[in-house]
């Protein structure tokens, strides 16, 4: 399905985007805020808008941000300004989003004046000309969690306001034989180079 107007949804609940091929517009898919609760946009390609390919955004008929949206397995770049997210309590899981906010310098991505909101599994990358940054946090951005999102975590800024962000990257190591035996004394070493905090999950031992 290619759109070509805006994909513009407020105030309702329960609101499914998916699968769409998105491109040409002002904006790619915009969500108000208000009374958006439990919405779901996946399996979108949306690329070439002359404004954001995403839009999360603040109501400021009732001054509320969306709630409860999951974002996954989407595809958004090219489009001339940065995907915007508001939404709170949100998870952003296995998207691709890319040299987004070519005109102008803008970032990649903007997060502003959100809380609870965690991209995993994913892909983040700015575009290649200009130097444009990854993403702006700016205006108490708070509990944003990046967990296996691959992205340069140098290359952000951070804006007005208290704003903080945490990053977890999780590695699963299986330590076996050929036959698939126990090993006796078997051991894992992780070097670190950046004074990192390690923990461990043990999943099942030697017998």
């Amino acid at each position: 399905i290619f759109f070509n107007t805006t994909y513009v949804q407020d105030y309702n609940e329960n609101v499914t985007v998916a699968n769409n091929t998105i491109r040409f517009n002002s904006n790619g898919i915009q969500f108000w805020g208000g009374f958006l609760n439990m919405s779901w946009v996946y399996g979108n390609i949306v690329y070439n808008n002359s404004g954001s390919g995403l839009i999360l955004d603040y109501s400021s008929d009732v001054k509320k941000n969306p709630l409860n949206v999951s974002v996954y397995d989407n595809q958004i770049f090219w489009n001339n300004d940065w995907v915007v997210v508001y939404a709170n309590d949100s998870i952003f899981r296995g998207n691709s989003i890319y040299e987004n906010g070519v005109v102008g310098g803008l970032e990649n991505m903007n997060i502003i004046t959100t809380n609870n909101v965690t991209f995993a599994n994913g892909t983040m990358n700015r575009s290649q000309t200009g130097g444009f940054r990854l993403f702006r946090i700016e205006d108490t951005a708070t509990n944003i969690f990046f967990v296996n999102e691959t992205f340069n975590s140098s290359s952000f800024t951070m804006g007005a306001g208290v704003n903080n962000y945490t990053l977890q990257w999780y590695a699963r190591v299986n330590v076996t034989n050929p036959t698939f035996g126990a090993i006796l004394g078997a051991g894992v070493n992780f070097s670190n180079a950046s004074n990192a905090t390690f923990g461990f999950i043990r999943e099942s031992s030697a017998q």
